[in-house]
């Protein structure tokens, strides 16, 4: 029997840690799914699971797994030291700390099993074509937060919650990340489509939700009235994309011929970057204000694209539909293929009143709710009718306001003396006020409001049950729909941030970067690595951008993996499979090299390795000797080192495959970085005479340059990846 146990992050959500227990074998998962859980229930079909563990109060993650057997049980039997004995088993070892999800389900498996089983085999597994990026990599990249508010422009909820479960596991295939390209492309060329499916974007409602609480049976009559808006925005995208009724075979066929040309567009645009993406100027210190400008003149320069394409008359009509067909396949098909019939929809739901709980329902669809909504009415006159004897009485003029606890009130701008008026509230604009007679209407108005309400939500559920009949068409759709939106937002990001596409060689290559987080410092920086010089030493003072550069690396890399565009002038991106990580500085000497060993054991050709300051949380012998052991022990991986240790320049600049880069006021040169920032700000704080004599101290460290530029451009022409521009450029960086 298959056993399977859940677990979810109170902290990082999406964040799920998984382990299925079969045939004696633990294998654990640890990934970010959506709200529907969509990737969960192919995990659990693809093991045949007869029991899954969940922890109590997950309702959302109960209703998607709910065909199989599941099994709730209290959180506060989740402890994590008691799978200690398994752990030291675990075939990929995190942490502890870093992933308390999965390894909390790692130790209700085994509790499973009634026995400590020290012969079962724990394996860990990726999800197929994501790269592995570890919680604690999440959080000090602050990839939910910052980088997410960087880049996001998208309008809809769909699309930002993709954005976050992307950011958090990139794509590891090329042609995936190719076919992205090619949708950004589209759109970025092609003005007035992205500003029609944007529009329709924002009136988009949150689809997620609404499956949601379809599931749940929750706020039925709201939830009826939000799929008649989203069936009337769906069918407008439709109008937009020309998606025409096909029948299934067509649609399967269609799909079938655009991937085939897509996957031949993808292999021969692989190294190939779009024509007049970027224009040639770089970055500098002043970027600020030409990053204003640029989102300044957005308007203007789109404008003059609509004009131009007014009148461009050089590309017919069918070949922009044939490319529209090709790089939107899957979504148009997916457009095509959606077509839900909901009779009772039609039989009862009146379209224009879906707005009023009191109107949504048509008349004669029901004898009681007909009589209730009569008597409704009937109250209403009587409070109008108050109104306009107030008005006679007062001579004044008397509006009506319906307040969410008071209900119906009245407002003027002047009120009498009067024993039967209850001032409720006033300002300088009007009085708010009610009457006996207006809360004793009030009163009745609410109790068969109240019946009304229960009668239609009664009468609709019917709806309801359609809907969730055809919820895997809805399920299909809002991934479209997340799809074209992070589309569009790339687009825009891409013209915000003058963007770049990468090409994916066997180098990490990127020129005129800088931190999208980090608002303040617009300091461009070209980053190089390459097999031959896959160890990058990074050297500099404190406050001098190290950190920063490390972080704007992972970033890049990120991006890069969920096809957007990179803000950049150029770039090579290497694709890699998983990403480890130190970036802060709370861990203690243990634990940084708990992770350094589990980096030597696990790390392989395509790992992306950025450990900043390794072993500062000790002396100053021990960390250098075990930063140089480490480095000399790491065979596999592109490393980025930052470190406080200019010493390590007498181990390492022999090593064939070492590079030094020195960082300062975040700009990147080639080089060792022998700058002391410290003794600089010490003048503030000391006497003249202390500084000076610290200086004479610094002068007698003697730094060597370990300039390897020249070997950067020789790697560079012996790749054919540089000429003689290139090459000039280089040398004067």
């Amino acid at each position: 029997m298959n056993s399977c146990c859940i677990t979810l992050s109170r902290g990082v959500r999406p964040l799920l840690g998984m382990c299925i227990r079969s045939n004696g074998e633990f294998h654990i998962y640890e990934y970010y799914d959506s709200w529907l859980f969509t990737m969960t229930t192919r995990v659990l079909t693809c093991y045949s699971v007869d029991r899954v563990y969940i922890a109590e109060e997950q309702e959302a993650l109960y209703k998607a797994i709910k065909e199989y057997n599941v099994v709730k049980i209290a959180r506060k039997y989740f402890e994590m030291d008691c799978c200690s004995n398994l752990y030291g088993m675990l075939a990929h070892k995190i942490l502890c700390n870093y992933s308390p999800e999965r390894n909390n389900a790692l130790d209700w498996s085994d509790k499973d099993m009634k026995q400590r089983n020290t012969g079962a085999k724990v394996v860990f597994k990726v999800p197929d074509g994501r790269m592995l990026i570890h919680k604690n990599t999440v959080e000090e990249l602050n990839l939910l937060s910052d980088v997410v508010c960087a880049v996001r422009n998208t309008k809809t909820k769909m699309g930002e919650r993709l954005l976050r479960e992307e950011l958090c596991q990139p794509y590891t295939d090329k042609n995936v990340i190719h076919n992205r390209h090619e949708k950004v492309k589209l759109l970025k060329n092609d003005m007035k489509l992205r500003k029609a499916i944007e529009a329709v974007l924002k009136r988009m409602p949150d689809m997620n939700q609404l499956i949601y609480d379809v599931l749940f049976e929750q706020r039925v009559t709201k939830n009826v009235g939000r799929v008649v808006e989203l069936l009337d925005v769906i069918e407008e995208l439709k109008c937009i994309l020309g998606v025409e009724k096909r029948s299934m075979d067509e649609c399967t066929a269609i799909t079938c011929e655009a991937k085939n040309d897509m996957s031949a567009s993808c292999t021969k645009n692989c190294d190939e970057c779009i024509d007049g993406e970027k224009n040639g100027t770089e970055h500098s210190g002043d970027d600020v204000s030409v990053l204003g400008a640029k989102a300044d003149n957005m308007k203007e320069e789109d404008e003059l694209q609509d004009r131009n394409a007014k009148n461009c008359t050089c590309v017919s009509s069918q070949k922009i539909k044939k490319r529209y067909e090709i790089v939107l396949a899957h979504e148009i098909s997916c457009l095509e293929q959606f077509n839900v019939e909901l009779p009772a929809m039609e039989r009862l739901v009146a379209k224009d009143g879906i707005k009023d709980s009191i109107t949504i329902v048509k008349e004669n669809v029901n004898v009681i709710l007909d009589i209730k909504r009569k008597v409704h009415h009937e109250n209403m006159e009587d409070i109008l009718s108050m109104a306009e004897e107030i008005e006679r009485e007062a001579d004044t003029s008397v509006r009506i306001h319906y307040d969410s606890t008071k209900g119906y009130v009245l407002r003027t701008e002047f009120i009498g003396e009067n024993g039967d008026v209850k001032i409720i509230s006033k300002n300088s604009k009007f009085i708010t006020f009610s009457t006996t007679d207006v809360e004793k209407i009030n009163m009745r108005m609410r109790k068969v409001r109240v019946e009304i309400e229960n009668i239609s939500e009664h009468v609709l559920m019917e709806v309801i049950r359609e809907v969730q009949a055809n919820i895997g068409s809805f399920q299909r759709m809002s991934d479209v729909i997340a799809e074209l939106d992070l589309i569009v937002s790339f687009v825009n990001f891409s013209k915000l941030r003058n963007c770049c596409f990468p090409k994916f060689t066997d180098r990490f290559v990127v020129s005129n970067t800088y931190n999208l987080v980090i608002q303040d410092v617009k300091q461009a920086v070209t980053i190089f690595s390459c097999n031959s010089l896959n160890k990058n030493i990074v050297t500099g003072p404190n406050m001098g951008g190290k950190t920063t550069y490390l972080k704007t690396i992972a970033v890049v890399s990120i991006l890069a993996q969920i096809g957007s565009p990179i803000n950049a002038d150029s770039a090579e991106i290497k694709i890699h499979d998983e990403m480890f990580t130190k970036l802060a500085q709370h861990d203690n000497f243990e634990k940084e090299w708990q992770l350094a060993a589990n980096i030597l054991e696990k790390s392989t050709d395509r790992s992306l390795i950025l450990l900043d300051e390794m072993g500062r949380s000790t002396d100053y012998n021990s960390g250098l000797s075990f930063s140089v052991a480490f480095i000399l022990a790491l065979h596999k991986g592109t490393l980025f080192f930052s470190t406080h240790f200019l010493d390590m320049v007498k181990y390492l600049k022999h090593i064939r495959n070492v590079n030094f880069v020195g960082v300062n006021d975040f700009k990147a040169k080639s080089g060792v970085c022998g700058y002391f920032k410290g003794i600089e700000l010490a003048k503030k704080y000391f006497p003249k005479k202390v500084t000076e004599h610290a200086e004479k101290v610094c002068k007698k460290w003697k730094i060597t340059k370990c300039d390897k530029i020249k070997l950067q451009v020789a790697l560079k022409i012996a790749e054919g990846g540089c000429d003689e521009s290139c090459i000039n450029r280089q040398e004067n960086s």
